[in-house]
């Protein structure tokens, strides 16, 4: 690999970017329209295609559904088992409601603004909305920032199992990295 540019990204965090040489072996054949592949420690991206463009996030919408309660201080962090191990709709609107919906919107959105998620916009909580956008290098930094900043958030995601609820996760439940 080498280094192609080094960039400042939110809060100052410099980001590099690398390129394969000709010379290099070819890249994995990954077939999705767009994806980052990048070290959460140091923000470095070995690989990317189309990571600015915007595509509809469906359920990864619970991430910063789960982010922006915990900053509000929910009253129960209980809620967080199914809206992160089931991907529960409900709730996901359970928890928006029980900050008013409008205004846990509101909420969302800045965080995403704050994290510097220049391509993401939330219309709902769960996901439904095909209206919920992100780029993947959004995803990116909302993935770093849950792994540097909030990791008892990630350490639920890793959960196969929590009282009643059951991770829907292939990756945890078959316990590969």
């Amino acid at each position: 690999l080498y280094q192609s540019a080094a960039a400042s990204g939110p809060n100052g965090i410099i980001s590099n970017r690398y390129y394969l040489p000709e010379s290099a072996p070819t890249a994995p054949d990954i077939k999705a329209k767009s994806f980052v592949i990048a070290d959460l420690l140091t923000g470095n991206i070995l690989l990317e295609k189309d990571g600015g463009t915007p595509y509809p996030i469906a359920s990864v919408s619970k991430l910063t559904t789960a982010g922006v309660a915990l900053e509000r201080h929910l009253a129960t962090t209980s809620l967080l088992y199914p809206l992160l191990l089931e991907s529960n709709n409900a709730t996901a609107d359970k928890i928006a409601a029980s900050f008013g919906q409008g205004q846990f919107m509101q909420w969302m959105n800045d965080f995403a603004k704050q994290l510097g998620m220049v391509h993401t916009h939330y219309d709902d909580p769960s996901g439904i909305s095909p209206k919920n956008v992100s780029s993947a290098e959004d995803l990116f930094t909302l993935a770093r920032h849950i792994y540097m900043q909030k990791p008892e958030l990630l350490s639920i995601t890793l959960l196969p199992t929590k009282d009643k609820w059951r991770n829907n996760n292939g990756f945890v439940l078959k316990h590969t990295d």
